[in-house]
């Protein structure tokens, strides 16, 4: 079984490597928007922190120490919500890269050839997953060391908990998307639904506006997403300074889980094909 899906791998490989769309969209977009937004949110971070300290200053002015910034720069901390963030989203925009890699293998006919080949399901979506899998964690590497070597956000107290997080997110990731692409059946399907679940889950779990800013009912809500869990987990390691390593276990277990779901669930559908 391995060895078929090794195969099925190595050949949708050399196919994603020549698609230019799908590097621009996950890894030069998500590094524009990370240069644009974080400055501007940098700015707007250091100009509060003055107004601040102008009004502590004026009430005592005796205190000047306790109220000049500890650690990194605004223009810094900000990046440490930007980063992962932005990261999150732009890893479930393979759900959109899946679904039209495999719309188009169901027009060619390929894979109607490999489920009439002497090979199992299980090992065909293993195939068809580990490409995007191992395009998936590069992506991530990308972009969490542009946020640090490039953007100046601290890589926290223990960063070597980033590997298993990275990984675990992007399995429920590409999870997510073997489950939505073998439902879907059209371009236009592929465009609006892909778009709303991506974008939806986005803004529902907390990409899009830091999570530490939205109202408790909405985190809890917001927990219904496995992107909620991987920024809980990156919030634990990039913001505290003794990250609880079981906390962050535990939402990795939790992105796991999504991933079973999400692959029992794609398992159902393309055996019904």
């Amino acid at each position: 079984m391995f060895r078929d899906a090794l195969i099925i791998t190595c050949k949708d490989l050399r196919l994603l490597s020549r698609d230019r769309r799908a590097f621009v969209v996950l890894l030069v977009l998500p590094l524009i928007l990370m240069a644009v937004i974080g400055s501007s949110a940098g700015r707007m971070a250091a100009d509060s922190d003055r107004r601040s300290a102008a009004v502590e200053s004026a009430g005592s002015p005796a205190s000047t120490d306790s109220i000049r910034p500890v650690g990194a720069s605004p223009e810094h901390r900000v990046y440490r919500s930007i980063v992962p963030g932005y990261t999150v989203l732009f890893v479930f925009f393979l759900v959109s890269i899946m679904g039209r890699s495999f719309l188009q293998e169901r027009e060619l006919g390929t894979l109607q050839r490999l489920q009439m080949a002497p090979i199992s399901s299980t090992a065909i979506l293993l195939g068809k997953m580990l490409p995007f899998f191992v395009v998936s964690v590069i992506q991530t590497a990308v972009l969490l060391l542009s946020g640090i070597f490039l953007f100046g956000m601290s890589p926290g107290a223990r960063p070597e908990l980033l590997v298993p997080l990275a990984g675990s997110t992007s399995l429920a990731a590409v999870t997510l998307g073997l489950a939505f692409a073998v439902w879907v059946r059209s371009d236009a399907q592929v465009s609006a639904w892909g778009n709303l679940l991506v974008l939806g889950t986005a803004g529902i779990s907390g990409c899009l506006v830091p999570r530490h800013w939205m109202p408790e009912l909405s985190r809890q809500i917001s927990l219904a997403t496995p992107h909620a869990w991987a920024l809980e987990a990156y919030r634990e390691i990039l913001v505290s300074p003794y990250p609880d390593v079981g906390a962050v276990a535990g939402c990795c277990g939790m992105l796991l889980l999504f991933s079973a779901v999400f692959f029992v669930v794609g398992l159902a559908g393309f055996r019904n094909t």
